[in-house]
């Protein structure tokens, strides 16, 4: 079992979604391809795969809730550190400067950044995905009102 400050398992699992991010824009793009031949083909592909990244989506923004906890406790650790331990008084804002600046608290802070990378691409993924049914919707009531030439665009 990985112990509470190895972040090794953290960083698999940014590695694994950002692979999947490659993979769903691929997913994408063929699904955008495959709508302009046969729209209710991919009108029914779109809640499955939608709901699919979307859950993903959730994981990351689980994970990026982890990562802002656990660097809020070893900020507190490091306020009280240099409170506690340091050799002089020093100044709330001296504190502040000193606990941001530990390497514990950038490393977690650089990892969490690249979570809200992660999470970011995955928005993009649902956009994509919201524009897309707003079209294929759009194609439909244009064919049920008898525009039978309505294509994508």
């Amino acid at each position: 079992m990985a112990t509470p400050d190895d972040y090794g398992p953290i960083m698999d699992a940014y590695d694994h979604y950002m692979e999947e991010y490659e993979k769903a824009t691929i997913e994408a793009n063929d699904l955008a391809k495959e709508a302009q031949r046969s729209p209710s083909v991919v009108a029914l592909k779109i809640p499955g795969v939608a709901s699919y990244r979307w859950n993903q989506l959730q994981e990351i923004e689980q994970i990026l809730s982890f990562l802002e906890n656990r660097e809020k406790r070893v900020l507190g650790q490091q306020r009280r550190h240099y409170r506690e331990h340091y050799a002089r008084e020093l100044t709330d804002s001296m504190v502040e400067k000193f606990s941001e600046t530990s390497t514990e608290v950038l490393d977690i802070a650089e990892t969490r950044n690249f979570f809200a990378l992660a999470r970011n691409k995955f928005l993009g993924l649902t956009k994509c995905h919201e524009y897309l049914h707003f079209q294929l919707h759009n194609v439909a009531k244009l064919r049920d009102a008898g525009i039978d030439n309505a294509k994508l665009a």
